[in-house]
């Protein structure tokens, strides 16, 4: 796991709200997002997720690429179904072939 990532799930979880980035990269969200899944602390970290996807300065991707597959990930963990659909749909018309995990644990029911 990510050390930060694992950092701020934690201070989360304990209420160290104070030392939780207002604004995080894709990656670290994806890597926060690992985290979440694993620990199934999902409701506990969703509000923060939801304002961190919401200022994400990544841009809504276009095509199939790792933006698509980070997304994609962060919105199977985050409940966010309407994103979902949209990023399935969009690895379903884009891949050529098998999608990429690129090492995330994405359950094969996705794959």
């Amino acid at each position: 796991w990510d050390e930060k990532a694992l950092e701020m799930v934690m201070n989360i979880i304990h209420g160290y709200t104070a030392n939780v980035p207002a604004n995080i990269s894709l990656e670290m969200l994806a890597n926060i997002a690992v985290i979440v899944d694993h620990f199934q602390c999902h409701q506990t970290v969703k509000p923060f997720a939801d304002t961190w996807i919401s200022r994400l300065k990544e841009s809504f991707p276009t095509c199939y690429g790792q933006s698509l597959v980070l997304r994609l990930y962060i919105s199977w963990v985050f409940l966010d179904s309407f994103d979902f659909a949209a990023f399935t749909a969009m690895v379903i018309r884009e891949s050529r072939g098998p999608m990429h995990t690129l090492g995330l644990p994405i359950p094969k029911s996705i794959i």
